[in-house]
């Protein structure tokens, strides 16, 4: 139904960039995931009811550079569990925050890298995606570390909030 290009799992959401196979392909994965995780783990906890609030949102992905800002977004995502403020394109300590990143247990980064391998979430990304995008803007590390607000407000036009 569709190619996981990078996961990164936060306590209380997720972020995923995929490409749909088929027509429908995410609409139905994404329903077809959230479900029988929501029974697994009502089940786990002796629990009844929904899990998840609303619905999933998507954006398609139009353009390189897109694709290119969205990966660095879905990576750097779990900086907020340590420093919020790289959002605001101010990353004060760039060796605690790769290091952070390449030994967070729940992202795709280190696959991108080649920093560190965490098979549970790597085997389920493709290995098919287009590096070559990555490395024309600068690779993902780089893209990270050098986030800023402003190349977001530039580029809002490409992005559904």
């Amino acid at each position: 139904l569709v190619e996981i290009y990078s996961l990164v799992l936060m306590p209380n959401h997720f972020h995923l960039c995929i490409k749909q196979l088929v027509d429908n392909g995410i609409s139905l994965w994404m329903h077809r995931a959230c479900n029988s995780h929501a029974r697994y783990f009502n089940i786990k906890n002796e629990r009844h009811g929904a899990l998840f609030m609303g619905r999933f949102r998507y954006t398609p992905v139009m353009e390189d550079r897109q694709l290119f800002h969205l990966f660095v977004y879905i990576h750097a995502n779990p900086l907020d569990l340590i420093m919020s403020e790289w959002r605001d394109g101010s990353i004060s300590h760039w060796q605690k925050s790769k290091s952070f990143l390449e030994n967070y247990r729940w992202s795709s980064y280190g696959l991108f890298t080649k920093n560190s391998v965490i098979d549970e979430i790597n085997s389920l990304v493709s290995t098919d995606f287009p590096a070559s995008i990555l490395k024309s803007w600068g690779g993902l590390e780089d893209g990270i570390r050098n986030w800023s607000q402003r190349d977001y407000n530039e580029s809002k036009n490409i992005f559904l909030e």
